[in-house]
């Protein structure tokens, strides 16, 4: 289905709105992006952060152009250690110390933290 050119994009948008809702967010994905549906991928990326899901979140990312949000990555480990996914946690720690570090030593010493 995905290879036909001739399906519209709200037939898509359908499609991936209906897996999106039994719960396959992987292949909802890929509707979404065939259909440029972005406001599907934004829910996919919400769905994805909110199970702990580092690989569905840097999938939805990537369909959407966006850069990794350090508060999507803090409540993504959070949840990902809830749910034993030690994997998921470990990436989305290790990609959020990145993302934090080089603003961290931008400032100099380190006492520019936002309140």
């Amino acid at each position: 289905m995905l290879d036909s050119a001739r399906i519209s994009p709200e037939v898509l948008g359908k499609t991936g709105r209906e897996l999106l809702s039994a719960g396959f967010l992987a292949e909802s994905a890929e509707f979404f992006r065939k259909a440029k549906d972005l406001e599907g991928l934004s829910a996919v990326k919400a769905k994805a952060v909110q199970e702990g899901d580092f690989f569905l979140y840097g999938l939805a990312r990537q369909f959407l152009g966006e850069e990794p949000l350090a508060q999507d990555l803090a409540v993504l480990a959070e949840r990902a250690g809830a749910a034993g996914l030690a994997s998921s946690q470990r990436k989305a720690n290790e990609l959020l110390a990145t993302i934090q570090s080089p603003s961290q030593s931008a400032g100099g010493d380190g006492d520019d933290k936002a309140q």
